[in-house]
């Protein structure tokens, strides 16, 4: 067994907030094989990129805050306690739409290879969040 803090995750800085990594492939601290243990936080107005995976799906526990997640053709606006599961292949990007930080726990499997994150281009006929 490893044991692991969340003030001792590595803290990966992005435009729309933070990912804090609990456990990864990638983890310098705690490596899982099989999946990623992640907690997202969401700047109040910040949105995540809109992409897909064809090799991993991903379950978000929200624990505060509320978002819109968009999929390919579903909007889901989520809040505290909600759960979502991405299936493989699909679109998805998420907005804070509250006040304060979307603070979400994210699991992703098989773990992050950067290779199987695209990005959907800008001048796509799909709703964007």
């Amino acid at each position: 067994m490893i044991l692991n803090s969340v003030k001792n995750a590595e803290i990966i800085k992005r435009p729309y907030g933070l990912i804090r990594i609990l456990a990864a492939g990638n983890s310098k601290r705690i490596i899982s094989k099989r999946a990623d243990l992640l907690l997202l936080e969401i700047e109040p107005g910040k949105k995540t990129t809109r992409h897909y995976h064809l090799k991993s799906e991903e379950i978000f526990y929200i624990i505060n805050g509320k978002a819109v997640i968009s999929g390919d053709d579903t909007t889901l606006e989520v809040k505290e306690d909600d759960v979502v599961l991405i299936q493989t292949g699909e679109i998805h990007g998420i907005k804070n739409i509250g006040k304060k930080p979307c603070i979400i726990l994210m699991v992703e499997s098989p773990p992050y290879d950067e290779k199987d994150k695209f990005y959907v281009a800008k001048s796509s006929n799909i709703e964007r969040v």
